[in-house]
């Protein structure tokens, strides 16, 4: 059976570690960022790979168990600049103006209009009928727009269904994941928020 994947990202990352992520390059090779992310079992339909978004706003990096975020390398997909990822994060207003379109399904599931979405499509087929992937969402906006219309949302969808879900259940996004604005240390799925605003 064919699926269909639509991971898309509307996200900045950003790390305070001592070991800083590694940005190796930036591409809006769709085949190259699917290729990255693909294991064995794993058929894509080449033809189907579309990727949606500015130079420099989807990259690939190395370093990630060193630099904290858990997934040792991958792909990247931002709202402005990949290389802003590498850190150490040392300004709450970090930012590139991409100045390119939102998507209309993160903006369903946010509830406020997007802009500078990263959009990455393909169909595959799955030898063994299972998929598992490992995300990490980041956002420049923590911690002073948690509760704002800035809310950054992240979302995977597999056959129009949305897999990336907090742990409550709710969307991945700025409202629905962290410690609240200014940082308490309450807000929903507050254990799944890794705190790394400068100003906190």
């Amino acid at each position: 059976m064919t699926k269909s994947i639509l991971a898309a990202a509307i996200l900045t990352l950003t790390t305070a570690s001592a070991q800083a992520l590694v940005v190796d390059s930036t591409t809006t090779d769709g085949a190259a960022l699917v290729d990255q992310i693909t294991g064995s079992g794993i058929t894509v339909d080449a033809g189907s790979i579309n990727y949606q978004g500015s130079a420099n706003q989807s990259g690939f990096f190395s370093d990630g168990i060193a630099s904290g975020i858990g997934i040792e390398s991958g792909i990247l997909l931002t709202t402005g600049s990949a290389f802003d990822a590498q850190g150490p994060n040392t300004s709450d207003s970090k930012t590139v103006n991409v100045s390119s379109p939102g998507d209309s399904d993160l903006t369903a599931l946010s509830g406020f209009n997007t802009n500078d979405a990263a959009v990455l499509e393909f169909d595959f087929v799955s030898d063994g009928g299972d998929l598992f992937f490992n995300f990490v969402f980041a956002s420049e906006e923590y911690n002073e727009y948690v509760n704002s219309s800035f809310n950054d949302v992240f979302a995977f969808f597999v056959d129009g269904v949305n897999v990336a879900i907090a742990p409550d259940g709710q969307e991945v996004a700025i409202n629905t994941v962290n410690c609240g604005n200014p940082f308490s240390s309450v807000g929903p799925n507050c254990d799944s928020y890794n705190n790394n605003d400068v100003s906190d």
